[in-house]
């Protein structure tokens, strides 16, 4: 990504303006790696500086980015200016120097690669659907890993090991607004809502012909009984979206359901979204909390007045504002989707792949879209979805047991890395007879999403609270070691880790919960809007 490097061209801090712990140094000022580090800065919630690297020696941690430091620091993270970062994935990335640290791959530009799907602009080949397959990747060995994440990981224990050793304070603010070592974000694409339309009936009629001409007399009469029965009784089995949310409001969880706001092509759903059904529906969902998004039809990838009508079509059937977006079919082209979801909605969770569960942006968090071939950083939020029903008992052929190994497994990776699972379930698999196991793998990964206390929220509520999380400033006074904290808006729950630091003192917020972890303590503010945390003076650790 970095080729030549030059001193950057910026404004710097004078020494008295100081307020954070860690300094950013970039030999060459580019966008592409400011737009990475303010994402990997702010996954890990520490405050920072863009800094020069005569300003180093003010901040006890510094991070450069580039191939000539000659710094002398008491805490340097060194992080190359490479292309060559692919053969080195999933090796151990750095190095002890003394009191540096040197990391062997350049994960600023391995993080832009995959973020921007730099490999989908290059690599021409689609499925079927016109979809960049998981089979394509050049990472095909670690699409279950947010690879991204687990670098994170490191420069985060660097960070926090670099400070410790210089005696010193740092407040991180947590990922989730309680500080859950996990969030998980239930959501349905509604494809299906009616088994037994004119065109579901004629797909019943033909199963039973073939089964017939099988010779499954018995089986095609079972299919054509329980058609004629539904019929007369005027049952809709795949009516399920009410059925899905008094399911989940059993466990005090709300979810997003994605409608289809107009049928364009043989693929799209077959239902009218301004039908008064529909239209009772989900503002009936909407006065229960649940959060109502688009489900973009099947051409509207490409498509911005197609989507806009979509979106509108279905703002009046809700009565309001529509913020989030998933295409049908996970038909997604980079980056053109994303400039029109850019215009549209603040956030869009298609970016995961159709055939294979995981990572397919190689990140566990929300993260803000650019646009590669223009070189311009988005407004629209990407929230990828992890796993689906469809994926795991469809092109992976995954049987229950396997089915919710598989999602288990994709839980526990994200807890490590205190990200956010996203969940894909369609209505209509609750009626078990269709669709034996789904609906028991979700049962199973909602009760584990409450055993693990997990913070389980709408993609919306997701999207407004990683937000909100942005609009929380922490500086760092050095004189009296305390950490000023301000809101852009008051918060209901915002949580804190403190670390390198056992006494402190909280003052102009009495509404909070300390609870003492093994090496920091988390912070728990019911309401937050302005705080500050002093903490006790202490000697550097012989």
């Amino acid at each position: 990504m970095h080729k030549d490097c030059r001193a950057p061209e910026r404004a710097f801090l004078k020494k008295s303006d100081i307020n954070a712990m860690i300094g950013i140094i970039l030999e060459k000022a580019e966008e592409k790696a400011e737009y990475i580090l303010k994402i990997l800065f702010g996954i890990m919630g520490f405050e920072y500086h863009f800094i020069d690297a005569k300003s180093a020696k003010n901040y006890p941690v510094a991070v450069y980015y580039g191939n000539n430091s000659d710094l002398k620091h008491k805490c340097l993270i060194e992080i190359p200016c490479s292309d060559d970062f692919i053969g080195k994935i999933g090796k151990w990335p750095y190095k002890k120097a003394g009191q540096n640290t040197v990391f062997s791959i350049d994960i600023i530009s391995m993080s832009f690669f995959l973020l921007t799907r730099q490999e989908e602009i290059d690599n021409k080949k689609r499925d079927k659907h016109e979809r960049f397959d998981h089979s394509e990747t050049i990472l095909k060995d670690f699409i279950k890993v947010p690879i991204i994440n687990n670098y994170v990981r490191h420069l985060e224990g660097l960070i926090i090991e670099g400070l410790k050793k210089q005696g010193l304070p740092i407040l991180k603010k947590t990922h989730w607004p309680k500080g859950e070592e996990l969030a998980v974000s239930l959501t349905h694409d509604v494809d299906v809502l009616y088994k037994y339309s004119f065109i579901g009936c004629l797909v019943e009629t033909k199963k039973a012909a073939i089964l017939l001409l099988g010779l499954n007399i018995k089986k095609a009469f079972s299919v054509l009984a329980d058609m004629a029965m539904f019929l007369i009784a005027n049952k809709k089995p795949y009516w399920q979206m009410l059925n899905v949310a008094e399911f989940e409001q059993k466990y005090g969880f709300k979810s997003t359901f994605y409608i289809c706001g107009k049928r364009r092509h043989r693929l799209d759903p077959n239902y009218d979204a301004g039908s008064k059904e529909i239209k009772d529906a989900v503002r009936k969902l909407h006065s229960m909390g649940f959060e109502i998004g688009v489900h973009g039809s099947y051409t509207s990838y490409l498509d911005f007045k197609k989507l806009s009508e979509e979106k509108e079509i279905l703002e009046e059937s809700l009565g309001g504002k529509i913020s989030g977006n998933r295409q049908h079919f996970g038909r997604f082209e980079v980056p053109y989707t994303w400039r029109i979801h850019d215009k549209l909605f603040y956030y869009d969770s298609t970016a995961g792949y159709i055939n294979m569960s995981g990572f397919r942006a190689s990140i566990c968090f929300p993260f803000k879209a650019y646009d590669a071939l223009e070189n311009k950083k988005l407004n629209l939020l990407e929230i990828p979805f992890t796993t689906s029903d469809g994926t795991l008992f469809g092109p992976m052929n995954l049987g229950k047991e396997d089915a919710w190994q598989d999602t288990k497994n994709l839980m526990d990776e994200v807890k490590k890395n205190n990200g956010v699972v996203v969940l894909d379930w369609h209505q209509r698999t609750i009626y078990e007879k269709d669709y034996p196991g789904y609906w028991e793998v979700y049962i199973n990964a909602v009760e584990y999403a409450k055993k693990l206390e997990a913070y389980v929220a709408p993609l919306g509520e997701i999207a407004e609270w990683w937000k909100d999380r942005e609009g929380i400033d922490v500086k760092f006074n050095e004189k009296n070691k305390s950490f000023e904290i301000s809101s852009k808006k008051t918060l209901k729950n915002a949580s804190f880790i403190l670390y390198n630091s056992k006494k402190f003192r909280i003052e102009g917020n009495d509404d909070y919960e300390i609870i003492k972890k093994d090496g920091y303590s988390l912070i728990r503010f019911r309401m937050l809007k302005n705080v500050r945390i002093t903490t006790a003076n202490f000697q550097n650790p012989k």
